[in-house]
């Protein structure tokens, strides 16, 4: 990643079309109502829902919402109180993310019938049924990620920076090398980091950018070998990584230090997803082996308050093994992998976050994690696919 443009047109990403650059000026204002509920417009039109497929899973940045892409549209999960459903017919969706538990919704066609070109970038208002803005690419897009000031959008060989109350884009980085579009975004606006792996002499780096005034922040040596995986903490003070090899998952403040490293397994794993909770005291991954390790970072809790409390504070902790799992079932996709994605939700009864997992058939999992000693004990199970929005809420086996 060394060049940058300032204009997008000059390097093939579209601009928006004349009667979406009025409504764009409006978008970080008209966002504030929540995902529609059962009696909008949206809900009322899910049918037959039993051919549906799943194209992408996706978790909402404060872990609150799950948000699907489907072969017919996507869907939306609300955790507390869990089974609200909001559906949107019109085709494939390839990716689908919310912007936090409001309306806003940035959506890419997918899939064998795509809604829309996977070169478009459409933000879409869920509560009113209304296109907000249409961005068009000179290639497919491969990644978005947004939060209240800034949406990334990721190329084979460009990432570009956009301001969201008006959609104009800021910064285009061209890459050095084809990426897969990997990247991570600050849900904290008044961090907005942006992480973004780079591979020098075979070995991981991810190098922190600062998206509000648009310049490099410092470079993280990661791994051994290439960034596979990465995440933020919600406050935006932490970064999870995990390689290629996927056997060690190490966790960094923003400032570039190592705050611990986790061991996953002895065996070469693909890391499907790393997510912490609010707090930033626990880390979940999910992998290929269908196990998901849920892991206690150093002094719980504190590592959340800033980066330069956890250089002062920790001692770097190598090599924790996880403080509970759970194995589920390997329901593999065509290449294989089971695909589950996981997040970790606040819950008002217990003082663990409850650990909840999706993957691409629709299977729906939440656990209650003991605090004291990380037993997993199954809440919820459902197939998201299958199931309505008034049996979306039955406990196994009821």
């Amino acid at each position: 990643m060394n060049k940058m443009s300032s204009s997008a047109t000059s390097s093939g990403a579209g601009t928006a079309s004349a009667s979406a650059s009025t409504s764009a000026s409006r978008t970080s204002s008209s966002f504030n109502s929540k995902i529609p509920g059962e009696g909008d417009a949206s809900s009322a039109r899910m049918a037959d829902m039993g051919d549906d497929e799943l194209l992408c899973v996706n978790f909402n940045q404060d872990s609150t919402c799950c948000v699907l892409g489907t072969t017919s549209g996507y869907r939306i999960l609300n955790f507390n109180p869990f089974g609200h459903n909001s559906y949107q017919a019109g085709g494939g969706i390839g990716i689908v993310e919310m912007l936090f538990c409001t309306s806003l919704i940035a959506i890419v066609g997918g899939g064998a019938s795509p809604a829309s070109s996977p070169r478009k970038l459409k933000l879409w208002d869920s509560k009113r049924s209304l296109t907000i803005c249409e961005l068009d690419f000179g290639a497919a897009i491969l990644r978005v990620r947004l939060n209240s000031k800034r949406i990334v959008v990721a190329l084979a060989r460009e990432l570009h920076i956009f301001d969201l109350s008006t959609m104009k884009n800021l910064q285009t980085m061209e890459l050095d090398e084809p990426s897969p579009g990997l990247c991570a975004l600050s849900p904290d606006d008044s961090s907005c980091i942006l992480a973004v792996p780079t591979c020098k002499n075979g070995a991981g780096e991810v190098v922190l950018y600062d998206a509000l005034n648009l310049n490099a922040l410092t470079i993280i040596q990661a791994h051994k070998t290439a960034v596979a995986n990465l995440a933020f903490s919600q406050d935006g003070r932490m970064l999870a990584t995990a390689s290629k090899k996927g056997t060690v998952i190490r966790v960094f403040s923003c400032t570039g230090e190592r705050v611990c490293s986790f061991r996953r397994g002895a065996y070469q794993a693909e890391i499907h997803s790393l997510s912490f909770d609010k707090s930033g005291a626990h880390l979940a991954v999910s992998s290929a082996t269908g196990t998901i390790h849920v892991f206690k970072l150093p002094e719980g809790k504190s590592g959340a308050r800033s980066s330069s409390f956890i250089s002062r504070t920790f001692s770097f902790v190598e090599n924790e093994r996880d403080f509970a799992s759970v194995k589920v079932a390997a329901s593999a996709d065509k290449n294989g992998c089971c695909n589950w994605k996981c997040a970790l939700v606040e819950t008002a009864e217990t003082a663990t976050p409850n650990l909840i997992a999706v993957n691409k058939d629709g299977e729906f999992r939440r656990w209650t994690i003991d605090d004291e000693t990380g037993e997993c004990k199954l809440l919820r199970s459902n197939n998201v696919l299958r199931l309505d929005m008034h049996q979306l809420g039955k406990t196994p086996g009821k």
